[in-house]
């Protein structure tokens, strides 16, 4: 009984609370003025069927209504929810003017030039990027850092792209070095990241950083083979092969061992020079084949790389050395 009646006073007191009659009350839920008047009164519950729009009606929680009391905690809350919601809407709503103040009147601009929408272009590809950073972080509301990446990216090719076709790049080849270039510089630094906080259930996410050594050397080759292909005066692509493959070879052996092998830490650093006193002893061989010759130079002295191929060999048995003994200690 008591519990009838402090939800009826509470019923009543946010009624008042409104300036509503009982009867303005009843029309809005649709029930009899009697009804709202056993409830008030304490001598009925109402409906379940109208607690949502008894809460509505008297702006209130559902929590409030079945305590009989203000949840003020809760309440701020929602306040500050419905804050964020408007700032998120009003920021929204600026910085898309911003970008179409950017877009239109240059647009409107090129329609009266020969040559202007050349410029509108070229500004819409930024305008887009702008919105990649302003206003996509807003918008999604999961994977953020992954969602704004791919949006200012994309922009990113889409300016390149732009500036070829609208004729601001004037070398015929701008965009066989551009997209793999600006590809290498971004995902070079952001994909590592992007990767580690990633929450993709894929088998090629075990191998993280094997992925992201495998994009920078495709891309580096990719560059490499458009730079002879196209600025060279007389394309040598054996260079590549001869001098960039075993420096890469060498790259993914240390990289390799270093990750992938059970070894010791001494045993990885032996497995590590073995790796690269290999690299040094062929490279003068694989550097003929192409006509060119190799040697390590440090400071004012030369010297041949089956020198350093020799020093690295010996740093790889001291290491190995040193395993073996500490493996023996600890027996």
């Amino acid at each position: 009984m008591e519990e009838k009646k402090s939800l009826g006073k509470y019923i009543q007191n946010k009624r008042k609370h409104l300036n509503m009659t009982q009867k303005e009350l009843a029309e809005q839920l649709f029930v009899s003025e009697s009804a709202v008047s056993k409830w008030e009164r304490g001598l009925s519950y109402p409906d379940i069927t109208l607690i949502s729009e008894i809460c509505k009606v008297l702006q209130i929680t559902e929590h409030e209504l079945f305590t009989a009391s203000d949840d003020w905690h809760q309440r701020k809350l929602i306040q500050q929810s419905n804050a964020y919601q408007r700032h998120r809407k009003i920021y929204l709503i600026l910085t898309c003017l911003t970008c179409a103040a950017m877009v239109i009147p240059t647009f409107i601009w090129g329609l009266s030039n020969p040559h202007g929408l050349r410029t509108f272009w070229i500004t819409f590809g930024a305008a887009c990027l702008v919105f990649s950073f302003l206003d996509v972080p807003v918008l999604a509301e999961t994977q953020k850092a992954l969602k704004c990446f791919i949006s200012a990216f994309g922009s990113l090719l889409l300016l390149l792209i732009l500036c070829k076709l609208t004729g601001v790049a004037k070398d015929p080849h701008f965009l066989w070095m551009a997209l793999p270039g600006t590809s290498l510089g971004v995902l070079g630094v952001f994909l590592p990241i992007l990767l580690a906080h990633s929450d993709l259930k894929h088998p090629i996410m075990q191998h993280k950083a094997a992925l992201c050594l495998g994009v920078d050397t495709a891309l580096i080759y990719l560059l490499l083979i458009f730079g002879q292909l196209f600025y060279a005066a007389r394309p040598d692509f054996a260079l590549i092969f001869t001098l960039i493959t075993p420096l890469f070879a060498a790259a993914w052996g240390i990289f390799l061992v270093a990750h992938y092998t059970r070894w010791s830490v001494p045993f990885k650093i032996s497995g590590c020079f073995g790796v690269t006193a290999a690299y040094f002893f062929a490279a003068p061989a694989l550097a003929k084949l192409s006509g060119q010759s190799v040697a390590v130079t440090v400071g004012t002295h030369h010297y041949a790389t089956p020198v350093v191929g020799l020093f690295f060999l010996t740093a790889a048995g001291i290491a190995a050395v040193i395993g073996s003994i500490r493996r023996f200690q600890n027996q």
